[in-house]
């Protein structure tokens, strides 16, 4: 597919140009929803818990072997404070500090030593975002919930900040507060200020944002029916405001700047719809491709943006005829995949690989099974995919069945059905005290991922 680019043109009048340092190719690796640096809340720093271990392990590997590159991107849960209570936090700290505390306390343990463990592995750089599990898990959002998180947000998205980008220390220097092409990297003066940030490297600029934002006082759910926003309780997820207003600065700083070749931005919520969905709770962006945040990325041609939160992959196009800008959700559940993203002056080349062995998790194999390949060297830009990243047809059926041919369970894998977790595909489930050992292939655009099971 071919569409429009929005280029600049830079004359050399009886120059010879090389290859600047900054046109050098690099990659990074993406990971989204890892959701399993919780137990470094408790044991922060500690190289010799299983998780610390398996983690260094494969994030070695991945760096050494499998095209790792110079840093990581990380769009959001990589812990899982969703199912664990205040009170419960607080217990397993020692009981000792008010919930408020002992949330900020667990945070900075496990944030600061999730990025030490990256730095460990060689990564120099690991890039965040945030994720409803980096605040407690959205169903403690709800107003009228027993087990409500609305107070100690304020405490987590904090332990976040000092955690990933303060060494742990509120009163810190900021890591990321060079200004992007001349604009502030950060949106001071706002909920976010902390939690938002744009960064450069090379020929590339990456921006970070936080979407979960606190309506109002916290003291009612937010739901506008007509619109159809909100539903999570009082935290609502868009981008709006002076949120937005610094957002699009960064980026027409950035299309100013003939050095800057390729925008990524990250969030944690899917914009296009549909996508797929494995065992999450599907939550979206306000206004979805109709959004303003959604329409300043077509309007200066970002190229990708990366999401998580529903466990699965896909990958679409915008529907606006002037813009090739991809959506790209993944998941790196229990470093089950991940993707690099090959950099040069005017590609861009996406990788991803799926977890491969006999054990259900922890494997360390990796196989590639997708690719993205993005090229801008003519007047045309063209996108090719294949695999688990070949781009969504949404105008045929995405879920399909002909029911003439029957397949064993786990010819095929599901990502995610790991049955009674003895395999990373599972033989047989039970559903209703029924044992299914067989599946219906989906011939729809949805793919394997909605296999019926029989």
């Amino acid at each position: 597919m071919k569409f429009p680019m929005w280029c600049r043109t830079i004359l050399f009048a009886g120059l010879s140009v090389g290859i600047s340092a900054d046109e050098e190719p690099f990659s990074f690796v993406v990971m989204s929803d890892i959701h399993g640096f919780t137990p470094l809340s408790f044991k922060p720093f500690d190289n010799s818990t299983k998780i610390w271990i398996e983690s260094e392990r494969i994030l070695k590997n991945i760096k050494n072997n499998y095209g790792g590159g110079e840093f990581v991107v990380m769009p959001g849960d990589s812990t899982s404070y969703g199912g664990m209570s205040d009170a419960k936090i607080a217990s397993k700290l020692g009981g000792n500090l008010p919930h408020y505390d002992a949330i900020y306390q667990a945070g900075v343990n496990c944030h600061s030593s999730t990025k030490e463990l990256f730095n460990s592995a060689g990564f120099d750089a690991l890039l965040p975002t945030v994720g409803d599990h980096e605040l407690g898990g959205n169903e403690g959002f709800r107003v009228e919930t027993i087990e409500k998180k609305l107070s100690t947000v304020p405490a987590y998205r904090q332990a976040y900040v000092d955690g990933f980008f303060r060494d742990g220390q509120q009163s810190g220097p900021y890591l990321f507060n060079t200004p992007v092409a001349g604009a502030p990297a950060r949106p001071v003066g706002t909920m976010f200020e902390g939690s938002s940030f744009a960064y450069r490297f090379r020929n590339v600029v990456i921006i970070s944002v936080d979407a979960f934002r606190l309506v109002g006082d916290g003291d009612a759910n937010y739901f506008d029916r007509e619109q159809g926003f909100g539903g999570e309780g009082a935290i609502t997820c868009d981008v709006s405001g002076d949120h937005l207003a610094w957002f699009e600065n960064v980026l027409k700083s950035a299309r100013l700047d003939s050095t800057i070749k390729h925008i990524f931005v990250e969030a944690h919520l899917p914009i296009i719809q549909p996508v797929r969905k494995v065992n999450c709770s599907g939550q979206f962006m306000d206004g979805a491709d109709k959004s303003e945040f959604w329409k300043l990325m077509n309007q200066y041609q970002v190229d990708i943006y990366f999401a998580g939160e529903v466990h699965s992959n896909t990958v679409s196009k915008t529907k606006e005829p002037n813009s090739s800008l991809i959506q790209i959700v993944s998941r790196s559940n229990r470093f089950g995949g991940f993707m690099t993203v090959g950099i040069t002056d005017d590609q861009i080349h996406v990788k991803h690989y799926n977890e491969i062995g006999d054990k259900w998790r922890f494997n360390n194999q990796y196989e590639e099974d997708g690719s993205l390949h993005i090229s801008k060297s003519s007047e045309e830009i063209s996108i090719e995919s294949s695999g688990e990243l070949k781009l969504l047809d949404d105008s045929v059926a995405l879920i399909r069945f002909d029911f003439e041919e029957i397949t064993p369970l786990g010819t095929r894998q599901v990502l995610g059905f790991h049955g009674d977790k003895t395999a990373l595909m599972a033989n047989s489930i039970d559903i209703d005290e029924v044992t299914c050992n067989k599946s219906l292939e989906n011939l729809g655009s949805f793919g394997k991922q909605y296999d019926a099971q029989i």
